[in-house]
C-alpha cells in the first residue's frame, strides 16, 4: 500500500507541471504594460490642458506698436489697400490716432486706435461672404481654448495682457488689457466728478 501511494504521488507530480518562474515574469510583465497604458503620463496631461497665449495682433502688426510701425508693416503687407496719411485720422473723443484701412479679401475694414502714442485696439470686420462666425469661433476655441465669456452675439477670450473678441455678425477685435482698464477707469473717474457737479447744482433750487 505503501508503495502504491509513492507511485501515485510521481505519477501527479509528472502529469501537471508547475508554472515557471520566467512564465510568471512574462505575466506579471504583460500586466504591468496594461496598468501603464491605462494611465496618462504628466507629460500627457499637460499637453491636454496646454493653451496658447492669446495673440496680441494680425499679420504683424500687434497692440504696442508705435504709429509708425503700425504704418510702415501696413505699406508692406500687400493684403491690405493702406493709402498713408488717406487713411489716418484723429480720435474725436481723444487726442490719439485712428488707422482705418481696408484689403482686397477676407477683410471689409481694419481699424487700428492708438492710446498715448502706442496701439490699444486692433478692429478687424470681416467679409461674410468669405467667411462665417462659427468657423472663426471654431478656429479661436482650437486655437485658445474655451472663452472666458460667451453670449449668443459676443464671445471673449483674455489673459492678463490681450482681451480677444468675437462679435456678430462678424468682427474680431484685439484690445490691450492694461489701456482698456485705464480708459475704463478714467470714464469712472469723469462720470464721479460729473455727478458731484450735478448734485452741487441740483442743491442751487
Amino acid at each position: 500500500m505503501g508503495l502504491f501511494l509513492i507511485v501515485f504521488f510521481i505519477l501527479a507530480f509528472l502529469c501537471f507541471p508547475q508554472t515557471s518562474n520566467d512564465s510568471l515574469a512574462v505575466i506579471d510583465s504583460k500586466e504591468n504594460t496594461a496598468s501603464s497604458a491605462d494611465i496618462p503620463t504628466d507629460s500627457t496631461a499637460l499637453d491636454d490642458t496646454k493653451k496658447m497665449s492669446l495673440q496680441r495682433g494680425f499679420r504683424g502688426v500687434f497692440l504696442g506698436d508705435d504709429v509708425e510701425t503700425v504704418k510702415q508693416r501696413l505699406q508692406k503687407d500687400t493684403l491690405f489697400f493702406y493709402r498713408d496719411s488717406l487713411d489716418v485720422s484723429m480720435n474725436p473723443e481723444r487726442d490719439d490716432i485712428i488707422i482705418e484701412t481696408s484689403a482686397w479679401k477676407y477683410i471689409k475694414t481694419a481699424h487700428y486706435q492708438f492710446y498715448k502714442g502706442k496701439l490699444a485696439l486692433i478692429v478687424l470686420e470681416l467679409d461674410t461672404d468669405i467667411l462665417d462666425y462659427f468657423g472663426i469661433y471654431r478656429t479661436l476655441t482650437k486655437k485658445y481654448g474655451d472663452a472666458a465669456s460667451f453670449s449668443p452675439s459676443v464671445v471673449k477670450w483674455q489673459d492678463e495682457d490681450t482681451i480677444i473678441v468675437l462679435e456678430k455678425p462678424l468682427t474680431v477685435k484685439y484690445i490691450d488689457k492694461k489701456t482698456d482698464d485705464e480708459i475704463r477707469e478714467n470714464k469712472q473717474i469723469l462720470k464721479s466728478t460729473e455727478d458731484v457737479a450735478r448734485d452741487a447744482f441740483l442743491e442751487e433750487f
